[in-house]
């Protein structure tokens, strides 16, 4: 069975085929290889300003990581298990006719070392037709 490709396919593979070409170059590659430690790539905030990383995460000078917004949240410093309820930035719908909708996010410790919080998972809370909270698939580790 064959899978058919639109023209609008061909053009996303041809535009992130261009996109990839010129930053994800042999050099960063084998500088991420290499690096004693790891970082983000150089790339990364262009994808995030394009909204390609998923989630948008409340933003402020009080933190710098997602560590820093967890702590925020909760007023301390957290502990395996922790977790914390986090409104996401509303988007307005371009539709004048459409209400924005307000998104939540938990947050949960999952690993400490340490003070320092070494690993968070962060699931996107989607409303059912019953109007209660529940848990959408593919919650990101982080």
């Amino acid at each position: 069975m064959t899978i058919g490709l639109t023209d609008e396919h061909l053009a996303l593979r041809d535009s992130v085929r261009g996109w990839a070409n010129r930053h994800v170059t042999a050099d960063v590659r084998r500088e991420a290889v290499e690096a004693k430690t790891e970082q983000l790539p150089p790339y990364w905030t262009s994808l995030a300003e394009q909204g390609l990383l998923g989630l948008h995460l409340p933003e402020d000078e009080a933190y710098d990581t997602i560590a820093g917004l967890l702590v925020r949240q909760l007023g301390r410093i957290p502990v395996r298990g922790d977790s914390a309820m986090l409104p996401l930035p509303v988007e307005i719908p371009e539709d004048d006719d459409e209400d924005p909708v307000q998104e939540y996010a938990v947050m949960r410790v999952e690993r400490m070392d340490g003070l320092r919080v070494d690993r968070i998972s962060l699931k996107l809370l989607t409303e059912d037709a019953s109007g209660s909270d529940t848990g959408a698939d593919g919650g990101e580790t982080r």
